[in-house]
């Protein structure tokens, strides 16, 4: 995957910049130098190989070229487009970190994409709200919404990608769980690892509740993707009012490792609630986390900054 994104990254300069890349001393990074306009949110280094640019790093390539760029701080990734007009490079996050104020000190701005980022990232934009969703993609049917039967007689099923348990509180899930099938409560929980998108995507349909996390206070793509899918997604938002955008439509049932267990005990008894909200969690995707609507915000942020006209 990391390979492919690079050669699209490529790909996207070469067809924007209408330029090729030249053979010479390093041609890596004279290509670098003629490309006029590049967004390409991936999470690689625009950087292919040691053998391109020898043993140069991110910030050296930056300081070489002497662009004037923005930095896009997003959850573990950090990316960085920049004005030469411009170009992108992602760093890994702990590097990123280390390196913030050499890179506040090169950038001129910098972008914090969701929610508990912002505090991470001192005087950032944080109005981008990232991880936008292709709803349309393959005619829409890889996010068609398969909303909960409010009639449903089998067992109320809890979906979970259990990948970061300790973040996610993956172990109080499971505890909760079982707890309630002791005291006869119909429910089952499915844990989702270790499995391809399309594959997991059929599982997330199969879904009565997405549980995305009750520890880390934040969102994640999981819980997006299930709102799309027209899901009720249970979530546990430390700061709702700054973290979501539009909160006051925003359907997340707010959860907490405290209250994990009588919040999932309430809604198995309240099962007929549960198609109405996955409708207005679809109904937020549409609104907000399409591709055309995030595009909007960054095309705004971008004349903001005089970036474009």
């Amino acid at each position: 995957m990391r390979c492919l994104n690079k050669v699209l990254t490529i790909i996207v300069i070469i067809l924007i910049s209408g330029v090729n890349a030249r053979s010479g001393e390093n041609p890596f990074c004279d290509f670098l130098n003629q490309v006029e306009h590049v967004y390409c949110p991936t999470t690689t280094t625009i950087i292919p190989e040691p053998e391109y640019c020898g043993e140069i790093t991110d910030i050296e390539l930056i300081e070489l070229l002497e662009p004037i760029f923005e930095g896009d701080y997003f959850n573990h990734d950090i990316k960085i487009f920049w004005d030469h007009d411009y170009k992108l490079i992602s760093l890994d996050s702990l590097r990123g970190f280390l390196d913030l104020n050499k890179l506040s000190k090169l950038s001129a701005s910098i972008f914090s994409g969701i929610g508990d980022m912002f505090h991470y990232t001192p005087g950032s934009i944080n109005t981008t709200y990232y991880w936008p969703i292709d709803i349309h993609f393959d005619n829409g049917n890889k996010y068609r919404p398969v909303y909960p039967d409010p009639e449903g007689n089998k067992p109320l099923r809890i979906v979970h990608a259990s990948n970061h348990r300790i973040f996610k509180g993956t172990d109080y899930l499971i505890k909760a769980v079982n707890e309630l099938k002791n005291e006869k409560i119909d429910i089952e929980l499915v844990l989702v690892e270790k499995v391809p998108n399309d594959n997991a995507l059929n599982i997330y349909r199969s879904a009565d509740i997405i549980f995305d996390q009750c520890l880390m206070g934040n969102y994640g793509y999981f819980a997006l993707e299930g709102m799309a899918l027209g899901k009720p997604v249970m979530c546990y938002i430390r700061k709702p009012e700054e973290y979501l955008l539009h909160p006051e439509e925003c359907p997340l049932i707010h959860t907490h490792v405290n209250t994990l267990k009588e919040d999932i005990r309430n809604l198995a008894k309240n099962r007929e609630q549960l198609k109405e909200i996955g409708i207005r969690g679809r109904q937020y995707i549409e609104k907000y986390f399409t591709l055309e609507s995030f595009a909007s915000r960054l095309g705004k942020i971008y004349k903001e900054l005089q970036i474009i006209p």
